[in-house]
């Protein structure tokens, strides 16, 4: 018989899923004694709560990002974290219950923090001893509700993280797993001989260079915007916009590309990686999966916004150690879009940095820890 691994997470963002698939293929792909549960905490619960929390978060992004930052600085307050984190567990605990009661796993692994509270309520209400691991999603700053629980076992990304927020929070070192970042293992410098194939199968000219516009499953705040400035300015380059799930600004975009056959657009794919591989430039907002997509492509990230202080660690990142560049005015990115493709030196610089630091997939190492967990 299988071993079971429970993998739960939430949809509030793109990067706790693809965090969650990217380690599940992984072992899979490895390991045959396994079968891994992918679930979505709130997938048969209230559905109210799991509106607020999605569409909430997504909204938040997109519209009013000053709440979605003023609610990020208040839940920094462990009283309030506490409060928010039992209110949660209330309307999510049922089907935590379900699926562990049905399921019967080996083992558990949690991606988002919402779910840690009624992960370790229902067990204790089971009396199961069934070992659980966190894993925190976030590579340089982490907000403290991850680490409510002090006595709980984590996978992080960075020593950042374990020095400003979990030994903050009371979290012993030895708790603390320190790997590198995990992407799905397509995230890779591709074959030079098969960009040309990849281009003409998505209808881009070989001959254009080609700027990837994106912002994870969410997609992209301004993004409207950001293709007008991009198309006047620049009109005989080519641009591959991703929307995600965000429907008003696919719509948008989509009128813009009948316009213009030089745009084309896209909503929630599976095939980032191959556009990834064939752009030029790529302009995102620096959610944890996405601008670690681009590095580990090889491909310079030119971020235009992040939430602050949540993503903020991200932006450093890339800032600090020459990777890329930050420029949250829509108007001047066209100029430097236009700047990096017209001078090679400032263009290989960016690229000789980024392989320099040689960052590495962890989705290898974490998968074999969770399966020897």
């Amino acid at each position: 018989m299988k071993k079971k691994f429970l993998f739960l997470y939430l949809k509030t963002g793109g990067g706790h899923l693809s965090t969650a698939r990217s380690i599940e293929e992984c072992i899979l792909s490895s390991k045959e004694d396994v079968e891994i549960i992918l679930a979505d905490g709130l997938n048969n619960g209230n559905k109210f709560m799991k509106s607020i929390i999605e569409e909430g978060y997504r909204l938040s992004q997109s519209i009013a990002l000053w709440v979605y930052e003023i609610l990020y600085g208040i839940h920094k307050i462990k009283t309030v974290s506490k409060l928010t984190s039992n209110f949660v567990a209330a309307f999510v605990r049922d089907e935590i219950f379900r699926l562990i009661k049905l399921h019967n796993p080996e083992k558990i692994v949690i991606f988002h923090f919402f779910l840690v509270d009624p992960v370790l309520k229902v067990l204790k209400e089971l009396n199961l001893n069934i070992p659980v691991l966190t894993v925190v999603t976030d590579p340089y700053t982490a907000h403290p509700m991850w680490f409510l629980h002090n006595d709980q076992n984590y996978v992080v990304f960075s020593r950042k993280v374990l020095e400003n927020s979990a030994k903050k929070m009371g979290v012993p070192e030895e708790n603390i797993n320190i790997f590198p970042y995990i992407l799905n293992e397509k995230f890779r410098v591709s074959d030079i001989n098969k960009l040309d194939k990849i281009r003409s199968k998505y209808g881009f000219d070989n001959g254009k260079k080609l700027i990837l516009i994106i912002g994870g499953g969410d997609g992209i705040p301004k993004g409207e915007k950001i293709v007008k400035n991009l198309v006047n300015f620049l009109p005989d380059i080519q641009y591959a916009v991703v929307c995600g799930r965000d429907k008003k600004l696919f719509n948008k975009i989509k009128t813009l590309s009948k316009e213009n056959n030089l745009i084309k657009v896209f909503e929630y794919i599976d095939f980032v990686s191959e556009l990834m591989s064939v752009s030029d430039l790529v302009i995102s907002k620096c959610g944890p999966a996405t601008f670690m997509e681009i590095l580990l492509s090889k491909k310079i990230p030119i971020i235009s916004s992040y939430i602050w202080e949540q993503e903020k660690g991200n932006v450093d990142f890339i800032v600090e150690n020459k990777f890329g560049i930050y420029e949250k005015k829509v108007k001047k990115l066209p100029h430097i879009v236009n700047e990096l493709l017209s001078n090679e030196d400032l263009y290989n610089s960016f690229l000789n940095n980024i392989n320099k630091a040689d960052l590495q997939n962890g989705v290898e190492s974490v998968s074999e820890f969770i399966y020897n967990y």
